[in-house]
């Protein structure tokens, strides 16, 4: 029986960060490790790291889960849950079978309704074609899933009244995922679009990251964080802006021992969408409300269990952000802050010390050390052993690449092309370099538009062969045509490390964080800063005085800006009032100058990072400009 590895997944997104094009999702997710608590989802049901995951099972179990994985290329995420909150609850590790699917094999579907959460669906299908997933660039740089074969079926009603499900063949083994991506089209309009995606290339990462998970749970319990005057708030949860005793101050974050959070937040201004982000409200989610334009948590009580908002202007529905600790506390894990003053009198939570403007950060606080250049999950260790091939593949057809007389086409002579038609003979192709990724080992080898013909001597065509070729290899020896020529060449590869944003700041009103991997790809990367603005907030300084999205953040009152940590350092000194010189970079290299009034009384500058000390840990701390006099 598959369905008791069938769980539904519900993710709420306090920031609107790395692109997100909503702030809630829900989609089906496949249990892959019962022991250690992996669920395998796809990346448009859990876009980013920072967010609350739910898990729900069988429609009456409803437990806490944290992101441990995202797949930088694949349309792939597992989140981890606590087994030991299932006691007395039958969940079973599906078999993933290492067989791929090809035309014309029958399999059954088995997925979940989006009409009735608690009865799944079963159908028989069969494969009718194999085909490249091809995601269109949108406005606003979000995930693409790249190099990606997918598998399409015979569709019927019952595939299409689904929020995903697995197809299995007569063993029970699971062949494919019935997964969602988030597509572009040509008019900025998102809309969801579903494929089976196969499971054989995913085994090595599951066997990876079910090893981490196991080798983690085996050291012994971290030190609470009761306690630690290194830390201004434990960011269990954290909402978006407003209330507070300043405007945009986070809500409070509670942790309780039983792993449940309450989180209070404030009032006062509403969220603008990036610029160019388009409206997805068409794509047909039983649960999210899919908004680019959420607003603000009005004044709430401190410890409220949840909060909603509700913008009339914008005439949105209210929306519901809550977040979870990212990690399973104990009792000695139950932690209380209050986001205050500097000025303010102890409360009755435990808190740390305000920091000065010389106060260096606290211990597991990001440092310009642990900030790589084109890297923003400084934390997030790689899974040992396996690697990739940093760049965007597409495949050409060997006639194109041939040409019809000689001297025409791509310079592929007829031997190579009889070579490639034999590896595999459904796809008599060659592939080319679409896009390389700036910072990777091949982005001063490989040149857009060079065909791939061989890794490490053997010919490959399709996807699945490089990366098969490519996955236990750090080093590997590439066969290229470029410019008619024939040319081996040797780099490394990319290891495959988890994706996700780990450090974000607001300041004036401005979401800032590091550029991530789909801002990379555009190509154009400034020679100095790496701080990008991902959003900003109505009613804000930067609304004000009108700085947008999708810019680089270059210099900060003629000082050159390298990192987010150095631009926070600059930001702690200035005092309220005052007026500070921006200088921006768009991502086609545009030069721009702002004046920014900075308000100390309803916008503090905040920022919120994963502990590097404490696993799952996210932490909130306040900048403390200089205060009013």
């Amino acid at each position: 029986m598959i369905t008791p590895s069938i769980v539904r997944v519900f993710f709420d997104i306090p920031y609107q960060i790395d692109g997100v094009a909503a702030l809630q999702y829900a989609g089906a997710g496949l249990v892959v490790d019962a022991q250690v608590g992996l669920v395998l989802v796809d990346r448009n049901t859990v876009p980013i790291a920072l967010g609350n995951t739910r898990i729900e099972f069988a429609s009456t179990v409803e437990v806490a889960a944290v992101p441990v994985f995202l797949h930088p290329t694949h349309n792939v995420a597992i989140v981890k849950y606590n087994p030991a909150d299932l006691a007395g609850t039958s969940v079973a590790t599906a078999r993933l079978s290492p067989v791929p699917l090809h035309v014309g094999d029958e399999c059954m579907f088995v997925g979940l309704s989006k009409l009735d959460a608690a009865l799944p669906v079963f159908q028989p299908c069969s494969v009718r074609e194999t085909c490249v997933m091809e995601v269109g660039l949108a406005s606003v740089p979000r995930f693409r899933a790249v190099n990606e074969e997918v598998v399409r079926f015979d569709l019927g009603l019952a595939l299409e009244d689904t929020i995903g499900g697995v197809f299995v063949n007569g063993d029970g083994e699971v062949q494919a995922i019935w997964a969602a991506y988030c597509n572009c089209s040509m008019d900025e309009e998102y809309y969801e679009q579903f494929e089976g995606m196969q499971v054989d290339q995913l085994i090595p990462i599951v066997a990876a990251c079910s090893a981490q998970a196991a080798s983690a749970a085996a050291r012994p319990a971290i030190a609470s964080h009761c306690g630690s005057g290194a830390k201004e708030a434990v960011a269990g949860g954290v909402g978006g802006g407003g209330g507070g005793p300043f405007g945009n101050t986070p809500p409070t974050a509670h942790l309780s021992s039983g792993g449940a959070k309450t989180a209070a937040g404030g009032g006062g201004a509403g969220r603008a969408k990036p610029e160019g982000a388009a409206p997805v409200s068409a794509i047909p989610r039983p649960r999210p409300r899919k908004s680019t334009s959420p607003s603000l948590p009005p004044r709430a009580d401190l410890g409220s269990p949840a909060f909603r908002s509700s913008d009339s202007k914008a005439g949105n529905p209210p929306t519901r952000l809550r977040m979870s600790p990212r990690a399973f506390p104990t009792a000695t894990d139950a932690v209380s802050a209050r986001c205050a003053p500097a000025d303010a009198s102890p409360g009755p939570y435990p808190t740390a010390s305000p920091p000065t403007a010389a106060t260096a950060p606290p211990a597991g606080a990001p440092s310009a050390a642990h900030e790589s250049p084109l890297c923003c999950s400084h934390s997030v260790p790689a899974l040992p052993g396996l690697y990739f091939l940093d760049a965007e593949l597409r495949p050409l057809s060997l006639s194109l690449a041939c040409g019809s007389t000689a001297g025409a086409g791509l310079g592929l002579s007829r031997k190579w092309a009889d070579v490639l038609a034999q590896c595999e003979l459904q796809k008599r192709q060659v592939l080319s370099i679409l896009r390389v990724m700036p910072g990777a080992p091949t982005y001063k080898v490989l040149q857009e538009g060079d065909l791939l013909l061989a890794v490490n001597g053997t010919p490959v065509n399709t996807f699945a062969a490089v990366e098969a070729a490519v996955l236990r290899q750090p080093r590997i020896q590439l066969t290229l045509l470029r410019d008619g020529a024939e040319m081996v060449i040797e780099t490394a590869t990319s290891e495959i490390r988890s994706e996700g944003t780990m450090h974000i700041a607001v300041w004036c009103g401005l979401l800032l964080q590091h550029a991530y991997r789909d801002v990379l790809e555009r190509g154009f990367v400034p020679p100095v800063t790496r701080v990008y603005i991902s959003f900003y907030l109505f009613g804000s300084p930067a609304h004000k005085y009108k700085l947008v999205p999708k810019h680089w953040v270059v210099e900060l009152n003629g000082q050159s800006v390298s990192s987010l940590t150095a631009f926070l350092e600059l930001a702690r000194t200035l005092p309220h009032g005052a007026n500070v010189r921006l200088k921006t970079c768009d991502l086609n290299g545009k030069i721009g100058m702002y004046t920014v009034k900075t308000d100390h009384n309803y916008w503090r500058g905040y920022e919120v990072f994963a502990d590097q000390h404490y696993e799952h840990k996210w932490v909130l701390r306040m900048l403390n400009e200089p205060r009013e006099e």
